[in-house]
């Protein structure tokens, strides 16, 4: 079974090798808690037809933005800095492409994430584990 937290915290400390191992966890484990909030919340207002959304934590000079997809989790991390806040406070969760978009026009981002196939990283995303 593939290890989605462990290529997630290997690149956070490949683009910041100076973070600590527990800041790493709570940025790793921020991704299944925003899945679980988002379509928990989907759930109770109704929401039946999936809609593609993103999530970023910034944290000590890096970001990491995960786009949730329907067949596909990507995760893009990238030094940043606080204008990615007033670079997309704006933008609702859903406007994935506008978020790249602003994004990729500020900060040197990847031209392609960590890319994990939904149906593989459903059972992560869905897991209740804490740090």
């Amino acid at each position: 079974m593939r290890d989605f937290a462990l290529e997630i915290r290997m690149e956070l400390f490949r683009t910041r090798p100076e973070l600590s191992l527990s800041h790493v966890e709570r940025l790793v484990q921020d991704i299944p808690r925003c899945y679980r909030d988002i379509t928990r919340d989907h759930a109770a207002c109704g929401v039946t037809e999936w809609k593609d959304f993103y999530n970023f934590t910034l944290a000590d000079g890096v970001a990491l933005a995960t786009i949730f997809r329907k067949a596909e989790v990507e995760v893009l991390v990238f030094d940043a800095d606080d204008s990615l806040i007033h670079t997309t406070e704006h933008l609702a969760m859903g406007d994935v492409d506008e978020f790249l978009q602003a994004v990729r026009s500020r900060f040197r981002l990847p031209d392609t994430g960590l890319t994990f196939p939904m149906p593989q990283a459903l059972p992560w995303l869905e897991s209740v584990e804490t740090v």
